[in-house]
């Protein structure tokens, strides 16, 4: 996040547990910090905050909501300046015991990053429905729809979330979900009732833990979502080779009516036009609609030049017209 020419950094930290004791106590207390960048924009120099950590833990309970439930997690802040109330607001991935994942929020005391206060819980899931039971990464943002229909803008807002599923069995898969709805005067998200419990982003077991950015400003996008791809190896694996994981391409994100479900929005994510600047694009030529589909299961007609663990093919079907 920028503040002026400075680069600020706000992520989650721990410390140790004083009051863990027997082995089945957690050793570790999730509190969020800052850094802050000192070296005129090389991004190489930073400092640690003063006050880290800036929240040194997590509410008890939200009596704001008249929940007498317990809070779980509490890890993976966003930042984000609201320009109308000229303060900083955070959200932080949690949960409510028996309910579901939850989104806390908290707000600065100004322009300065400082002295964060507890606002309330921005949103709380259904773990009966989506069997999501903490809420890691989420990340809530506007974005517009274009309405052909009515010829009007309409103005939604988008919460991304990763969380671990129990609909995936017999082992839960933690994935990356999505939710449109509204973010009211009182700063609480309500998901649009025609999905309550959230969508998958992407249907990759692996796509988790994404988070966006606005672009820069004349940008036709918008909004850039980072996403990381966790290791499908075994730990043997990815032990062997020295490193683990990989940062996804990034994509543009924006809201389309779904093709299945008239008047009914979908967030649709597309790589960002500079994937295109280092891709090495060579043309195939035509095939018939057999051969095509015979190849396409051993892939022996791609030319030796083109291989690779993954690649980007793009077809174009001429069908003929029929009596």
């Amino acid at each position: 996040h920028t503040l002026g020419p400075q680069v600020h950094i706000v992520f989650t930290s721990v410390v140790r547990n004083a009051t863990a004791t027997g082995s089945t106590s957690f050793p570790w207390v999730e509190t969020q910090s800052m850094l802050h960048e000192t070296g005129h924009s090389n991004l190489q120099q930073w400092a640690p905050d003063p006050n880290n950590p800036v929240l040194a833990h997590r509410p008890d309970r939200d009596l704001s909501l008249q929940l007498n439930d317990t809070l779980i997690g509490f890890r993976d802040p966003t930042v984000w300046w609201d320009a109308a109330d000229q303060r900083w607001y955070m959200t932080v991935g949690s949960g409510v015991v028996g309910r579901g994942g939850a989104v806390l929020l908290y707000q600065s005391n100004g322009k300065d990053l400082g002295a964060w206060q507890f606002v309330h819980t921005a949103f709380v899931g259904n773990e009966s429905a989506s069997h999501m039971r903490i809420f890691e990464c989420p990340d809530l943002f506007a974005v517009e729809y274009n309405d052909t229909a009515t010829n009007t803008t309409v103005h939604k807002h988008v919460l991304i979330v990763s969380a671990e599923s129990a609909q995936d069995v017999p082992n839960p898969i933690a994935r990356t979900f999505y939710f449109i709805g509204t973010w009211t005067a009182d700063k609480r998200f309500v998901p649009d009732a025609a999905q309550p419990n959230g969508v998958r982003l992407d249907e990759s077991r692996l796509y988790y833990a994404a988070k966006s950015m606005a672009d820069a400003p004349g940008q036709p996008s918008g909004r850039v979502l980072f996403g990381w791809i966790r290791e499908a190896r075994s730990a043997v694996a990815a032990e062997r080779e020295k490193w683990s994981g990989v940062q996804a391409l990034p994509r543009t994100v924006q809201l389309v009516e779904s093709l299945h479900t008239p008047r009914q929005l979908q967030l649709a994510t597309y790589p960002v036009d500079q994937v295109a600047t280092i891709l090495r694009r060579e043309r195939l030529g035509g095939f018939s609609t057999p051969q095509l589909l015979s190849d396409l299961d051993s892939l022996l007609w791609l030319p030796p030049s083109v291989r690779g663990r993954q690649l980007d093919i793009e077809v174009s079907f001429s069908v003929p017209a029929t009596a």
